[in-house]
């Protein structure tokens, strides 16, 4: 799931195997409002030597009411995948060049459209500079490729699965809030806009950057992830649900999880741009 530069400097050359930079880039707007935008420009100007760009914002996901980040359908997914010349064989290296939490975004559609050779650069385009390997700048032809999905629906908790959780109609679940303690609480400010602010009721926090190292580019090592999650989840078996703004940095906390041996996993992807935006659905300010 987890590879260093190093593994990849050996392996980048394998005739199987296709590196993906997936940066996203956020900026602040003029409304005061957090934005993001493709890592395009970025992309062409330096990248792992090979890599091809899978633009996250606007081939992997779909805009709809409530949803930046909307999943993709299966015959959508298919295509794009397809266009970069991905196949079920093919071996995936994805990483960015900004946050990590990018990169499990799209590690995670891939697993969810049933794709298992997939995993992450460790410590992003930043650890392949540190490394001191080369990079390469603009970008290359490739041909198609075919690729067929396999939906694995048990990684994926929609917002009646979240509304069962909470009224203790499954109660041995998890709901977990992976956003920073400051935003859990209602406290940090609306800078994403969403309708309500605060935390679903009776979810934990479990702040997905806590699974990281000092840098918040590379994963802390599984036993210290393990350590968290024992204190947080309990057992590795715990039925888990993490959701976030957008669903993005709950990726990156179902990453490290998984990463960690938690087996049990789902991504409520609509998080709280869906859950928010219904008046009637509970949501809860401070902490615990």
């Amino acid at each position: 799931m987890l590879v260093s530069a190093d593994w990849l400097a050996d392996a980048c050359q394998s005739d199987n195997m296709i590196i993906l930079d997936c940066t996203v880039i956020v900026y602040d707007r003029e409304d005061g409002l957090k934005d993001s935008r493709t890592g395009l420009e970025e992309y062409l100007t330096g990248h792992v030597p090979g890599a091809r760009f899978a633009d996250l914002l606007n081939d992997f996901s779909v805009k709809r009411k409530n949803a930046r980040f909307g999943i993709p359908s299966a015959k959508e997914f298919a295509e794009t995948a397809a266009s970069l010349g991905i196949s079920n064989e093919t071996n995936l290296v994805i990483y960015s060049a900004s946050s990590p939490l990018w990169a499990t975004r799209l590690w995670w559609l891939f697993r969810y459209f049933g794709h298992k050779n997939v995993c992450v650069l460790d410590g992003g385009f930043q650890a392949w500079i540190a490394a001191g390997y080369l990079l390469e700048s603009g970008q290359q032809s490739y041909s198609k490729s075919e690729f067929r999905v396999r939906v694995h629906t048990d990684r994926l908790a929609l917002k009646t699965d979240v509304q069962a959780t909470i009224s203790s109609l499954t109660p041995k679940v998890k709901l977990v809030d992976a956003l920073s303690p400051e935003y859990y609480a209602g406290k940090a400010g609306n800078i994403y806009g969403y309708a309500r602010l605060g935390h679903i009721k009776g979810a934990i926090n479990f702040p997905s950057e806590s699974v990281l190292a000092e840098d918040l580019q590379s994963f802390r090592s599984t036993s210290e992830i393990s350590a968290l999650a024992k204190q947080q989840l309990g057992a590795k078996d715990t039925p888990v649900i993490t959701y976030c703004g957008g669903g993005i940095a709950a990726t990156q906390l179902a990453f490290a999880l998984e990463h960690a041996g938690y087996s049990n996993m789902k991504v409520y992807s609509g998080s709280l741009q869906e859950w928010s935006a219904d008046p009637y659905l509970p949501m809860e300010t401070g902490t615990k």
